[in-house]
C-alpha cells in the first residue's frame, strides 16, 4: 500500500527508464552503484509537436559505432552517463530511477565517489535540489542541481525521511544498458533534413 508503492506499479509497466528529474524541492537519493550502468552520446532537437514545439532526445548513432546523419549536418551530441539511483519518498520507500548526467555533474560525482570522507558513491544518501538564477525568465535564466552528501544516521533527524532496509534497496531492481535504444535511422535521416533546410 501507500502512494510511493502505487507508482512503483505504474513505472513497472513501462518499457522505458523512469528518469530522476532534480526539482527545486530537494529529493533524497541513493546511489546503487559506483559507477555509470551506460555511458552514450545523445541529441537534443526542437520538433514541432501536438503540444508545439518540444526539446526531444535522440541516441546518437556514433554511441555504437554508426554513422550519424545528425552529426552530419552539424549538430553536436552531447556525452551522457547514466547512474542507477534510489529515489526515496517521504514515506522511505525506494524507487528505481536513472539518472542522466553530463560532463559537469559526472566531474561532480566522480570527485564525491573518489572523497574518502564521503565514497564510494553507494555508502551513503544524497540530497539533491535545482536551483534558478539569471533573471528568472525561461531563456534568460540558468538552472544550478546542488547535490549534498547525506549521512545515513542524518536521514531521519535531518531530512525527516525513514532509511530504507538494504532488502528494499535490492528490490527497486536496476537497469541495464540495453535500456538505452536507438533511434531508426531513417527517423533520424528525416530530421537531419528538416535541420538542413531550416538552415541550422
Amino acid at each position: 500500500g501507500g502512494w510511493t508503492a502505487g507508482k512503483q506499479q505504474a513505472e513497472a509497466a513501462s518499457d522505458y527508464a523512469q528518469t530522476f528529474k532534480p526539482a527545486p524541492k530537494t529529493q533524497i537519493i541513493k546511489f546503487l552503484e559506483d559507477a555509470p550502468y551506460v555511458n552514450f552520446r545523445r541529441h537534443w532537437v526542437e520538433r514541432n509537436g501536438a503540444n508545439g514545439v518540444s526539446k526531444r532526445p535522440y541516441t546518437c548513432p556514433q554511441t555504437f559505432g554508426k554513422r550519424c546523419p545528425l552529426c552530419d549536418v552539424g549538430d553536436k551530441a552531447q556525452a551522457v552517463s547514466s547512474f542507477n539511483v534510489a529515489l526515496i519518498g517521504d514515506d522511505g520507500v525506494p524507487s528505481l530511477r536513472s539518472w542522466d548526467v553530463g560532463v559537469k555533474l559526472f566531474n561532480v560525482l566522480e570527485d564525491y565517489h573518489n572523497d574518502p570522507k564521503i565514497g564510494p558513491l553507494t555508502r551513503g544518501y544524497f540530497a539533491v535540489q535545482q536551483s534558478s538564477g539569471g533573471t528568472g525568465s525561461k531563456k534568460g535564466g540558468t538552472t544550478q542541481t546542488n547535490i549534498v552528501p547525506v549521512k545515513p544516521t542524518s536521514l531521519l533527524e535531518d531530512w525527516s525521511v525513514h532509511p530504507p532496509s538494504n532488502a528494499e534497496l535490492e528490490a527497486v531492481g536496476l537497469y541495464e544498458p540495453d535500456v538505452v535504444s536507438l533511434p531508426k535511422r531513417g527517423e533520424l535521416e528525416e530530421i537531419a533534413e528538416e535541420l538542413s533546410s531550416s538552415g541550422y
